[in-house]
């Protein structure tokens, strides 16, 4: 997912396109999941942990990696930010009963 998130950016082309979903209803739930998926990704990587070093100096380092996401094993906060499968349905406007 990640790779065709960098894809479509790179290529500004929409993720249903570069893997030939042709089906309407279907592209849109591809395309919405990608980007989902691409920009909290992104969102993580941009997190910043600040500290202090011996001097004093405040020092800000990236929180996550992209190896922690791409793994199949987020870290435990991110873990519990991910939504559920019936919450990402409801967010696509998919009636979940």
């Amino acid at each position: 997912m990640w790779n065709l998130w960098t894809v479509a950016r790179q290529t500004r082309t929409r993720p249903s396109e570069i893997t030939g979903v042709f089906d309407e209803w279907a592209a849109y739930q591809l395309d919405s999941a990608v980007v989902w998926v691409g920009t909290f990704i992104e969102n993580k990587l941009n997190e910043m942990d600040e500290s202090e070093d011996s001097s004093g100096i405040k020092r800000f380092r990236p929180k996550y990696k992209l190896e922690d996401f791409l793994d199949g094993k987020p870290p435990k906060e991110v873990k519990q930010s991910i939504p559920s499968a019936a919450e990402m349905r409801r967010m696509s406007g998919v009636v979940v009963r």
